[in-house]
């Protein structure tokens, strides 16, 4: 506002401690009620409310705090740690059962897990064709969550190729120009066990995606390897189980990887957000899909009402729940991923319903 003016005061005590307003010694003119107040150091003090006995006063910030409804709607205003639709609209393909990847992205795009440097979706059954709903999505989830949580560079996206034995040399030449994964000297391919030879080739191409994507331990870059078309051949198989093993030591990358079952990463493994919290060892996220639950569900619902500020009670997501998984088959309280397409398509006629 062109109109706007600063003003410089000294807060005193409130003539009544239990009084919920504050006041000040300074200017102040009509007009000004409801402005904010800002300490020296910038921080929200209160707004302004006129003044009494012609001294100026605040409604201090405490006030609102203490507001349980006041801190929901800022709440809400918080950068979301899920997705419930991929394009945020009821339009777009919905999301469901996908709360663990979420949480691992948010939790390492935030700091909050340093130490956890890869994601690995696995699914239940990889020979079952329809366990892989929703699996292609994941970059897309990805790069979604990362804008989400203020990260604006997108993942570098990373083929895995079937046919190669060589698959670093594969990948420096998709991904890298004029530059070929060499071992240095004592651990070339006559000097040292293959696995220490073919190591080292990996700690060459990380190096080399490093610098490409200017990755720094203070703004990480990641890296998304996608779900191989078909298994991998040995040599290639032992190349990437060995890249992994070279980016979990690397705190400037962060990695997710599609797929993959047959591999074997031995190294610390987390579940859940305490979990990944408190490790203080390299590790990986695994988030397994598949199969989904009624939580599940009404997890995606909850978060298409926030979203919407729909207002209806628990009890209301607790029947459309019901409404939606009538009739279709489960195993206990597990749901094939088969049956995702319909709950979905029945969820996004229901919610349509409260928006008209």
């Amino acid at each position: 506002d062109e109109d706007a003016r600063d003003t410089k005061g000294i807060i005193v005590q409130a003539p009544d401690a239990t009084a919920p307003r504050l006041f000040y010694l300074g200017q102040s003119v009509p007009g000004w009620s409801g402005g904010p107040a800002f300490d020296s150091k910038a921080r929200f003090v209160g707004f302004h409310q006129g003044k009494l006995n012609n001294r100026p006063k605040l409604v201090p910030f405490s006030i609102f705090w203490e507001n349980d409804h006041f801190r929901e709607r800022i709440a809400r205003d918080l950068r979301p740690t899920y997705i419930w639709s991929l394009d945020g609209s009821l339009d777009g393909d919905l999301v469901i059962g996908r709360e663990a990847f979420c949480n691992a992205v948010h939790e390492m795009a935030t700091g909050r897990a340093p130490h956890t440097r890869g994601i690995w979706i696995r699914r239940y059954k990889p020979e079952d064709p329809s366990q892989s709903a929703g699996l292609g999505y994941s970059l897309q989830m990805l790069d979604q969550l990362l804008r989400q949580n203020g990260l604006t560079q997108k993942a570098m996206r990373i083929s895995l190729f079937p046919g190669t034995r060589d698959l670093l040399a594969k990948i420096a030449e998709k991904h890298l120009d004029d530059w070929t994964p060499v071992a240095a000297d004592g651990v070339a391919d006559d000097q040292t066990s293959d696995d220490a030879h073919e190591k080292d080739r990996a700690k060459g191409l990380v190096r080399a995606l490093t610098a490409k994507l200017n990755a720094k331990p203070e703004n990480p870059a990641w890296i998304y390897f996608d779900t191989p078309a078909a298994s991998l051949q040995t040599q290639a198989q032992r190349q990437f189980q060995l890249l992994i093993d070279v980016l979990l030591y690397q705190p400037q990358l962060r990695f997710v990887v599609a797929g993959s079952e047959t591999f074997t990463i031995a190294r610390d493994t987390h579940s859940d957000v305490q979990s990944i919290e408190n490790s203080r060892l390299p590790g990986i996220w695994e988030e397994f899909i598949g199969q989904f639950q009624e939580s599940d569900v009404k997890f995606t619902l909850n978060e298409i009402k926030n979203a919407h500020r729909l207002d209806f009670a628990p009890n209301n997501v607790d029947n459309i729940t019901a409404n939606l998984l009538q009739g279709i088959e489960k195993d206990g309280t597990v749901y094939q991923s088969v049956h995702l397409a319909e709950v979905a398509r029945r969820m996004r006629t229901e919610m349509r319903t409260f928006l008209t």
